[in-house]
């Protein structure tokens, strides 16, 4: 198997496990949202005409449901890092395709790659005209829920850029570039009208006097949206990570407020214990 069919069968797996874990945020998601309806309702439900008594029960809410909802809430934030190393995974699977020696025989180099895009185009946002093989509407609206718009939409641009450069013969999608506008050319037909018809074309285009075919100024598109986007999902998981500690912290500033508060109550009833039994 050469470097570029296993760069695809990665991006397969990897745009597979994106699905999967845009969906398990999505349920994460409903029960962080289940967790905080049952607290709120248990809070408003506390009725006793004992102050020591409410506050011993809320103690005990927050112990138990109120725990549940940061706990919730860390579940989804893991699920959302999840999503961000998968977007990750299938940025690397396409730079590893590019990068590795052009399939020899019928496969065409170009129709791949645009085909890569295509899917995380599909995932972050771009209408495609395609009529199957889409994913659910849920599953995008998740992966931007998980990341946030601004980083979604930033990676959408770049994968845009990256495919404005190649024109593909069928294009389901509706994502080639206006005609002539493109670097590439996949060479299904065996034309690619002055265009670049591979990787490997291009990387040896680059060192050729006058440079015709503009393979460098293509070179460069690729690695500037490249390099973006590593710089994007940096911050994201910077982001996402923070987001971690700080419900980590709240979980642990619960448990000792909680078993504080508990021990003072207990302080003060056993206070008010022996003063009755003093009097």
């Amino acid at each position: 198997m050469g470097a570029q069919t296993a760069a695809w069968n990665q991006f397969n797996t990897d745009e597979a496990a994106l699905n999967n874990d845009a969906l398990v945020y999505e349920q994460s998601i409903q029960d962080s949202d289940k967790a905080k309806a049952a607290f709120t309702k248990a809070v408003d439900s506390i009725k006793t005409g004992n102050p020591q008594e409410a506050i011993m029960l809320l103690f005990m809410l927050i112990a138990g449901q109120g725990s549940a909802v940061l706990n919730g809430d860390l579940a989804a934030k893991g699920e959302a890092l999840k999503i961000q190393g998968d977007l990750t995974s299938c940025d690397n699977d396409i730079q590893a395709f590019i990068q590795a020696p052009d399939n020899t025989g019928t496969d065409t180099p170009i129709t791949d790659a645009a085909d890569m895009l295509d899917g995380l185009m599909n995932y972050t946002g771009s209408v495609s005209h395609a009529t199957s093989g889409l994913p659910a509407s849920n599953v995008i609206a998740g992966i931007k829920a998980a990341l946030g718009g601004t980083t979604v939409a930033s990676l959408n641009g770049q994968y845009v850029a990256m495919r404005n450069t190649m024109t593909e013969s069928g294009d389901a999608n509706g994502y080639n570039p206006p005609e002539g506008s493109s670097y590439f050319q996949d060479n299904v037909s065996g034309q690619v009208n002055g265009k670049i018809g591979s990787f490997d074309e291009m990387r040896s285009d680059m060192s050729k006097q006058g440079d015709a075919k503009q393979a460098n100024e293509a070179d460069q598109v690729l690695v500037n949206a490249e390099n973006t986007n590593t710089s994007t999902t940096q911050s994201s998981n910077a982001a996402l990570g923070q987001g971690v500690t700080e419900i980590t912290n709240a979980i642990k500033a619960v448990i000792g407020l909680v078993t504080d508060g508990l021990h003072s109550s207990q302080d003060l009833s056993k206070a008010a214990i022996n003063n009755m039994s003093r009097g």
